[in-house]
């Protein structure tokens, strides 16, 4: 062959080469962004998971009245995510069982502040706490 033959040859495969580089370019931007959902849906599935089975395990415990295993999984629970309202409203609950007034009323006031929505399961027991610290003689919500 001779180079003026060559010439729109090696053109035409200079234009593959570039439609192969984009190629494989967009599929490894897809493959990332499939893996980033997927970490990102598994994550949130479990996380859903994991709260699902800490709500079961301490309704079990403080039912059977277990207030000071619960109180420090709760606690423990609250260090590593200090937002976590059903961890807080176990907490509270259990310190006001345990008639630790002053205690349960921070906690109640510290979910209620973060978690408005809330206020109607929150308000009764503040009221509780604020009445027994006040040496009021109502009975425990």
């Amino acid at each position: 062959m001779s180079p003026e033959q060559l010439t729109p040859l090696i053109a035409e495969l200079g234009g593959i080469k570039l439609a192969l580089y984009v190629t494989s370019a967009l599929v490894v931007i897809s493959v990332v962004f499939a893996a980033v959902r997927t970490y990102f849906a598994a994550r949130h599935h479990l996380d859903r998971e994991i709260d699902d089975l800490f709500k079961q395990e301490a309704e079990i415990l403080f039912e059977k009245n277990q207030l000071d295993e619960l109180i420090s999984r709760c606690r423990t629970l609250l260090g590593e995510r200090p937002n976590h309202a059903y961890a807080r409203w176990h907490l509270g609950r259990s310190l006001l069982l345990q008639e630790r007034w002053a205690l349960a009323l921070e906690e109640l006031m510290v979910l209620r502040r973060k978690f408005p929505d809330w206020a109607a399961n929150i308000d009764p027991l503040t009221k509780e706490a604020r009445s027994r610290l006040a040496g009021g003689d109502h009975a425990v919500v």
